[in-house]
């Protein structure tokens, strides 16, 4: 059976759905609320959100940062928000954005040593990564974060090595990203997914209210 209805206009549908309706027999309708109830209940949202995660999780590819290139363009658009771009290259802090601006600097310069097998030049940059994540209580590993990561303020930020995070993540003071307690990478959580499926739980449970409503 197939209704023909304007785009999102849940009224004509509903009126439509009512008018056969009353033209079935009451074993008819009895059918149809038994079988629309049963199609009702094997929908939930936690399901869908489990089928949404198993299907997104399975496909997490998180690029490296592995080329002068790509360290350009990530430290580029990270530092878009402080405008003194020489700054960031004091041997002295100054102030909070310069102290966060220079701190992506060396997360960023870090991971392109590390990725492209630097192993002196690695090492020193882990060594440097090191003391400031112990100085501002800024501890985020190499090779978590796409492009675009954005920190609030300094203080307490606490990241898991095995946590895949995607771009644009902007992150405050207090956060803990940890992991699930697979040993393989490709197995966490990604947060950019959990936020996705945040957002759709919001929206279905609005839906149900409205549904129920009606």
């Amino acid at each position: 059976m197939v209704f023909l209805v304007e785009s999102n206009d849940e009224t004509a549908l509903a009126n439509k759905i009512m008018k056969i309706a009353e033209n079935m027999t009451t074993e008819q309708r009895m059918t149809l609320e038994k079988n629309a109830w049963m199609r009702a209940n094997d929908f939930t949202i936690e399901k869908l959100l489990n089928e949404l995660h198993a299907f997104f999780g399975k496909g997490v590819i998180k690029s490296m940062l592995d080329s002068k290139e790509k360290l350009k363009e990530y430290i580029n658009r990270e530092t878009d928000f402080f405008p003194y771009k020489m700054l960031i290259y004091l041997p002295f802090d100054l102030f909070e954005s310069q102290i966060i601006a220079k701190y992506l600097v060396l997360l960023r310069k870090t991971e392109y040593h590390v990725n492209v097998g630097h192993k002196i030049r690695g090492l020193y940059y882990l060594f440097r990564l090191k003391k400031k994540q112990c100085k501002y209580g800024v501890h985020i590993p190499i090779n978590v974060f796409g492009i675009g990561l954005s920190i609030a303020h300094l203080g307490t930020i606490v990241v898991n090595g095995n946590a895949i995070v995607g771009e644009g993540c902007r992150i405050h003071v207090g956060a803990v990203i940890g992991a699930n307690g697979e040993n393989n990478r490709g197995g966490y959580r990604c947060l950019e997914i959990m936020y996705i499926l945040d957002q759709v739980q919001k929206y279905l449970e609005r839906y149900k209210l409205q549904m129920d409503a009606r």
